[in-house]
């Protein structure tokens, strides 16, 4: 009987060790989050990993799940800073397949209001894993603003994830299909197969995640990316997918090239055709894309002053000129400049927002309804020379 009393003694003291611990944990987080009530200082920090505490810092849930697809997460001491990472072994092996990493924000109006920007730290078991990075709302848009989601690989140093650590840092203004930032719902993180097989990303591996945290930087961030093709994906990094056109009579062929870029490791590249009477070829990327990448959805840049982006060909002569245009909510006419003479050496074009003009007008484009950006090459505007011939294009983005 007595050794009987000091077992059930034992595990007496045993439980209350440990759910003093885990209310500890929890008390903790409690703690930091009502400091001051939500202000900017403590929910700068979603999740350091450090407790191994599936809620995050804003005692929050985290889950995961999957179609055709599994993500296991588990804490790894292998962490950017503090003692613990978390470890996400995912794998996506069949066609159509994804999974995902979760964190719930719940809507909290007063701690996002005060920020304009995510960052985390990642890397990969191999590297080259393909990421997906979501933010849900929580309900305050339309049904086709409700979330937006890009690749991660355009705000990484290297251009993609490799097996040491690297910061992230994406703008809200990134996420464009979300105009209200206010009351967003869940972070979600995202292996998809069949992204992953036409990057040449692994199935399955594992990614590591540390220090997740929302940022401000004053007087917002410049610049912003719209795409630098990192992750040979066909769609940009505002979440619009990338689209082409042979147009009237003309042929065009888009692909990303690893041989030839102005920031490694890729640029797109534009095979185009317009040797017929009245022919043209395009290339067009859309700005925040809907839910689904292809849906026009005008996004407001009011704050930036141009956009940049980087040209060559590989034509004999120099092209002269192409003509790039700017589309305002998807409407007819659009506004455009030209762009004279492209040369075999890398160029970077800077053209003011105020200096597209409408098409067969003089109006100046209106930077608050951007919905869509288009590279064409016209028959009638290229010397008989230049309508066969490569273009690249590399490092698109606004500036202030």
């Amino acid at each position: 009987m007595r050794a009987r009393g000091l077992i059930l003694i034992f595990f007496f003291f045993l439980s209350c060790t440990i759910s003093g611990l885990v209310f500890y944990a929890v008390a903790a987080k409690l703690e930091l989050k009502t400091e001051g009530g939500l202000v900017p200082h403590f929910n700068r920090i979603l999740d350091d990993f450090n407790d191994g505490n599936d809620l995050n810092n804003w005692l929050y849930n985290t889950f995961t799940g999957g179609t055709n697809g599994t993500c296991f997460p588990s804490y790894s001491s292998s962490a950017y800073e503090g003692s613990r990472c978390l470890k996400l072994l995912y794998a996506v092996p069949g066609s159509g397949g994804f999974s995902w990493y979760a964190s719930k924000l719940g809507g909290e109006n007063a701690a996002l209001s005060n920020f304009n920007g995510l960052s985390f730290w990642v890397k990969g078991s191999n590297g080259n894993e393909l990421l997906k990075v979501e933010i849900k709302t929580a309900g305050c848009n339309s049904a086709q603003r409700s979330n937006a989601s890009l690749y991660v690989n355009d705000f990484l140093a290297s251009g993609y994830i490799t097996s040491s650590w690297q910061q992230a840092v994406i703008p809200f203004n990134n996420f464009a299909n979300i105009t209200n930032f206010s009351r967003l719902e869940e972070l979600t993180f995202v292996f998809e197969h069949d992204q992953s097989a036409t990057n040449g990303s692994p199935l399955s591996g594992a990614v590591y995640l540390d220090r997740i945290q929302f940022t401000n930087r004053p007087g917002g961030f410049d610049p912003i990316i719209q795409d630098y093709c990192n992750d040979r994906i066909f769609r940009n990094s505002l979440g619009g997918n990338m689209g082409w056109s042979g147009g009237s009579g003309g042929t065009i062929a888009v692909s990303f090239d690893n041989t030839c870029y102005h920031s490694a490791p890729n640029s797109v590249r534009m095979d185009y055709n317009v040797t017929g009477s009245g022919a043209y070829s395009f290339l067009y990327t859309l700005f925040g894309g809907g839910n689904t990448g292809s849906v026009v959805q005008p996004c407001n840049f009011t704050n930036y002053t141009s956009i940049s982006f980087w040209m060559k060909v590989t034509n004999k002569d120099p092209i002269s000129p192409l003509q790039v245009e700017m589309d305002i909510d998807d409407a007819w006419p659009p506004y455009w400049v030209l762009c004279g003479s492209i040369t075999t050496n890398w160029q970077k074009w800077t053209v003011g927002l105020t200096n597209f003009t409408e098409a067969y007008g003089s109006a100046k484009m209106s930077k608050q309804k951007l919905a869509k950006l288009v590279f064409t090459a016209v028959q009638s505007r290229l010397p008989a020379n230049d309508r066969v011939g490569r273009l690249y294009i590399d490092d698109i983005r606004f500036e202030k």
